[in-house]
């Protein structure tokens, strides 16, 4: 299968740092000298510059022009940058040292340490026609080189967009079908056909310039005509997704072969506002509870407001004066009242009003005679009844039903009759105990019931089927494992629902979830839901010894591994992927995916994006008897794997013992750790980069304790396979000229 090649042999020492750039297996070969900027550098000190292209970093000759660039400054005594200022350097890249480009230049202040910071790259009518790999050196300090290319001018003049009839609607939180009528007009006597179906045809941005900022809306074409002629309108319509919370009207332009349209607006509709509000209270004082309240509770953009009503009936209630803060004062004017409060909050539609009001009793009023106890079970879905004794005759009673931990409670069910002397147990009850007061028109105290024994927590399975039982889905969830649990294959397709869900374990020691079937992975993001982010932390997945599917298969969600998620004991002998298959994104910052097995991919297939950030690959196996990619096999030519950090290390494969690159594929390894992998087959024990396929590092080790767990072997096989080595260290490296490998000693 990739046995044969070109015979050549490249021995290469390098010093660490040293730029080396090797094309192989019968490709041209180039190699770059490396310098360095060697000055010693007091006070203040930039560690590192990390610039990010634009999604459509073009601009036309002949014009001054600005693109937007993201960029990251770390350092340290140092709190800002003037991007402008003498000591930054914008241009070409070599030898880890910038060259100043004539015609461009930068604009704008950068927060050091901050991220999503962004800078403007000035570019001047002189540059000329070319695609330019382009860097910023600040007080030193290099970044990397990203794309910046000068086209021709266009034979577009412009372009317009209009709404179409209807146009169709957007909410936040729920993925929308918006449809445009386009119209380009070019230069007089040239015209040609665009066929607006090409992702790269037509591109969409805010109108500043700036990218939609990722995670919060998403464009892309679903439907488009083609435009056989110059001036002549063609109908398209894109699928647009929106978060919760990120309502309101954006100013948009969309790119037509590099030109930009007039700004068109695009409007978000707010979602309606969905949770639970109660109210806490100690002494005087009421606290609004939103801890239930479905928003992003991290997003700090949001701002939720309160309003303090009043009531003498519990139906009728109007606003008390300046009462607008989380937390409300009793005064005497409340009293023999009913209190409660409505919450909003912005990007969101409506107000969600507490559960239950409170009834303030007249301090000095008499005390209420009588007791209370609950009958019924206390689990979720239970019916609880308040029973009386005792209670003075002619008083009609006021039910106020708490859910209490420890020496506090919120009020989450309250009314006056019997109507409101029974209760159903819900689930955010669960982990509490319930009890109830008493009141009385007329008397100052209440009588108190004996709390119930805790609500048991849901079971995992449980909670997916009140999850999709909601009248409301879009937003974020957790499902909380309690206790260790065999559930069946959850497939999580919420139609067209934005949502975030989690997978977690109580504060502590991790629960495990053992998958109970082989008929499907236990969970999968099916097609068409890129609307749906699944987060796995401080959680245990555990397989099955013999199982026809990965324990995750992500179709075209984004999968998030963070600490403490383990994805272990999953063995997918006839296929790829013993414990992750992806095809959409899948971001590893922490966790481990230990102790899998499949036909190839011991520890993940990645069809698609995988950024690995932080955590541990280990102890994976690619079974079959040309096996490839103990850890991870980098499969087509979608198929990207990014390594920022993290370890790789004691996986075992017949080739590419941790890594293997598969045709057309792509590794990036920019930091983090490889070690201790082992192939079979000698010169693999490392990597396995495979016919058109390409090696890049930029920095992080290779490195192990005998040849065969460290070495590296490209199989360019016909075609081209690229190693490209700028930075990082690998040790005991070589090159096997039988079985065409190229291998490299860095030091």
């Amino acid at each position: 299968m990739k046995k044969n090649g070109f015979k050549r042999v490249i021995s290469t020492m390098a010093l660490f740092g040293l730029a080396l750039i090797l094309v192989l297996a019968g490709c041209e070969e180039s190699g770059k000298g490396g310098g360095g900027n060697n000055n010693k550098k007091k006070d203040p000190v930039i560690t590192s510059v990390e610039l990010t292209a634009p999604t459509h970093p073009v601009v036309f000759a002949g014009a001054d022009s600005e693109l937007i660039y993201g960029i990251k400054v770390d350092g340290t005594d140092i709190t800002s940058v003037d991007m402008a200022g003498s000591d930054v350097i914008v241009g070409t890249l070599s030898g880890g040292v910038v060259t100043a480009m004539q015609g461009l230049s930068l604009q704008g202040t950068v927060e050091v340490g901050k991220e999503a910071q962004t800078v403007t790259v000035k570019v001047s009518n002189t540059v000329e026609i070319g695609d330019y790999e382009i860097a910023v050196q600040v007080k030193g300090k290099a970044s990397n080189a990203v794309v910046l290319k000068v086209a021709e001018p266009s034979p577009i003049t412009s372009v317009v967009i209009v709404p179409a009839d209807p146009p169709g609607e957007v909410t936040a939180g729920l993925v929308g079908h918006l449809h445009y009528t386009i119209t380009v007009q070019g230069k007089e006597g040239v015209s040609f056909p665009i066929d607006l179906k090409d992702e790269e045809s037509v591109l969409f941005t805010m109108a500043d310039g700036k990218p939609l900022p990722e995670g919060d809306i998403h464009i892309s074409l679903e439907d488009a005509g083609e435009i056989t002629d110059f001036n002549d309108p063609a109908d398209f319509s894109f699928r647009i997704s929106v978060p919760e919370g990120k309502a309101g009207t954006f100013s948009v332009i969309a790119i037509v072969l590099n030109f930009p349209s007039d700004p068109f607006d695009l409007i978000v509709q707010p979602s309606v506002l969905y949770g639970e509000v109660t109210i806490s209270q100690e002494g005087n004082k009421l606290t609004a509870d939103i801890d239930n309240l479905e928003i992003d509770h991290d997003d700090e953009s949001l701002v939720v407001s309160y309003r303090w009503k009043r009531s003498a009936d519990n139906e009728e209630f109007t606003n008390i004066d300046d009462a607008t803060g989380a937390v409300y004062t009793i005064t005497s004017a409340d009293y023999d009242n009913y209190v409660t409060v409505e919450v909003s909050c912005t990007g969101y539609a409506g107000v969600v009003t507490a559960t239950a009001a409170v009834y303030v009793r007249d301090p000095t009023a008499p005390s209420l005679p009588g007791s209370v106890s609950i009958t019924g079970e206390a689990i979720i879905g239970g019916k609880l009844r308040a029973v009386l004794s005792n209670f003075p005759e002619g008083a009609e009673p006021i039910f106020e039903w708490h859910r209490v931990t420890g020496d506090s409670s919120s009020r989450v069910h309250s009314g006056t009759g019997d109507d409101y002397a029974e209760y159903e147990v819900a689930e955010n009850d669960a982990g509490h105990t319930i009890q109830v007061f008493v009141s009385a028109h007329g008397f100052g105290t209440s009588i108190n019931s004996t709390p119930t024994t805790m609500v048991p927590y849901p079971t995992v399975a449980e909670q997916f089927a009140s999850l999709r039982a909601r009248d409301h889905i879009p937003g974020t969830h957790t499902i909380t494992v309690y206790e260790d649990e065999t559930l069946a294959p959850q497939s999580l397709s919420f139609g067209e629902s934005i949502i975030n869900l989690t997978i977690t374990s109580p504060a502590g020691a991790a629960k495990t979830l053992t998958t109970a079937a082989s008929s499907a992975a236990l969970f999968t993001i099916p097609t068409g839901q890129s609307n749906v982010t699944l987060t796995l932390e401080n959680v245990v997945l555990q397989g099955l010894s013999d199982n026809n599917h990965p324990l995750i298969n992500n179709i075209s969600g984004i999968l998030v591994m963070n600490d403490g998620a383990v994805i272990t004991g999953n063995t997918r002998s006839s296929d790829k992927g013993g414990g992750v298959v992806n095809r959409g994104t899948f971001n590893m910052h922490g966790g481990s995916i230990t102790g899998n097995r499949g036909s190839y991919g011991g520890g993940v297939a990645n069809y698609g994006a995988f950024n690995m950030y932080g955590g541990l690959i280990t102890l994976n196996t690619a079974t079959s008897s040309d096996g490839e990619g103990g850890a991870v096999l980098v499969s087509s030519a979608a198929g990207k794997f990014y390594m920022y950090g993290g370890e790789i290390s004691h996986n075992t494969a017949q080739y590419g013992g941790a890594v293997s690159v598969d045709t057309y594929g792509v590794f990036a390894m920019i930091g983090g750790a490889i070690s201790a992998n082992n192939a079979n087959y000698f010169g693999s024990g490392a990597l396995e980069i495979n016919t058109n396929s390409t090696f890049l590092m930029e920095g992080g080790i290779i490195h192990g304790s005998n040849f065969e767990n460290t070495s590296l072997k490209n199989n360019g096989g016909t075609g081209c396979a690229v190693l490209n080595i700028a930075g990082g260290s690998a040790f005991l490296v070589k090159f096997d000229s039988t079985h065409s490998s190229y291998e490299t000693k860095m030091s």
